[in-house]
């Protein structure tokens, strides 16, 4: 079986991957692993350019030993500021576009929906 180029670098970063998380786990001794992740917002929001959002996520289990998250847009017409748990979204320009919270260990996902408005 005949595999290209594409396959051969996503199988040796999942290799990586998985040695990463195990050196990682042998050094912190006893790893408590993310199982979900939760916004305060799920709802779509509704900001007028100028305006500023908090979203709160919540990791579980509540004792997770890495609770590092990413909080990302999908369009860049909001500025989003991480705050660790906690995010500060600032309405840039009208639009529409989703914040993501992406837990580091686990790569779990949630998310919340924004439209923003001219005033």
């Amino acid at each position: 079986m005949k595999y290209n180029r594409k396959v051969y670098i996503l199988m040796a970063f999942a290799v990586i991957a998985i040695l990463f998380m195990a050196c990682e786990e042998a050094e912190a001794g006893v790893l408590v692993p993310v199982t979900g992740i939760e916004l305060d917002k799920t709802d779509s929001q509704v900001m007028n350019v100028g305006d500023l959002l908090k979203l709160t996520a919540t990791i579980t289990p509540g004792d997770s030993t890495d609770k590092r998250i990413r909080w990302i847009s999908l369009f860049n017409n909001v500025a989003v500021f991480n705050e660790g748990l906690s995010a500060t979204v600032y309405a840039l320009f009208p639009g529409e576009t989703v914040i993501f919270a992406v837990t580091e260990y686990g790569a779990f996902i949630a998310s919340c929906p924004v439209e923003v408005l001219e005033p």
